[in-house]
């Protein structure tokens, strides 16, 4: 098992470069990726409408530097795997991004056209844009631990809000201290 408790898997970043910082957040993993769907890409299986995203999952998680296992855990929050998702607030898709957070993130990875809605899209934007707030927050916190909790809180609350509380992670033994509650 690795700090965090779960099996140890292999997931080699394969940078294309862009992330370049994200990808020292990425954890190293020892073994072999079975790659797949439906519970047995490695990840561990959650639920049907889950799993089939497993191996997009992976494919953005390795090209952005990303642990799987924590983008998989983002959209289960945000979405529970349903890609038509839109929340109360507006946020579409399986990563549940804002539209103007969207529409940022499509034009730096050189999108002219995006859909919020397809599957691929979603997971890719989500994935660089958590990658992005992981390498810009690297600094904040002392541990790998509270510098996920950062990112996790700026992708979630919005990073203007995220920037104007002054709020940042103080994580002690597990705890969880100093960040926003849940938006709505």
């Amino acid at each position: 098992t690795n700090d965090y408790g779960t099996s140890a898997m292999s997931y080699e970043s394969s940078s294309s470069g862009s992330m370049p910082a994200a990808s020292s957040y990425a954890r190293t993993r020892t073994g072999e990726n079975s790659g797949g769907s439906g519970g047995d890409s490695g990840l561990g299986s959650i639920n049907e409408q889950m799993d089939q995203w497993d191996d997009l999952i992976i494919e953005m998680a390795n090209k952005y530097g990303m642990d799987p296992a924590l983008i998989k855990a983002v959209m289960y929050q945000e979405s529970g795997g349903d890609p038509n998702a839109t929340s109360p607030a507006g946020a579409m898709g399986l990563m549940q991004l804002m539209p103007g957070t969207a529409a940022g993130v499509a034009s730096e990875l050189g999108w002219s056209s995006y859909d919020p809605y397809n599957a691929e899209q979603s997971i890719e934007m989500g994935t660089y844009y958590l990658a992005n707030l992981i390498s810009t927050y690297d600094l904040e916190a002392d541990t790998l631990e509270g510098t996920y909790a950062n990112g996790l809180a700026a992708y979630n609350w919005g990073i203007g809000n995220y920037l104007s509380s002054g709020q940042r992670s103080n994580v002690e033994n597990g705890i969880y201290s100093g960040l926003p509650g849940e938006t709505s």
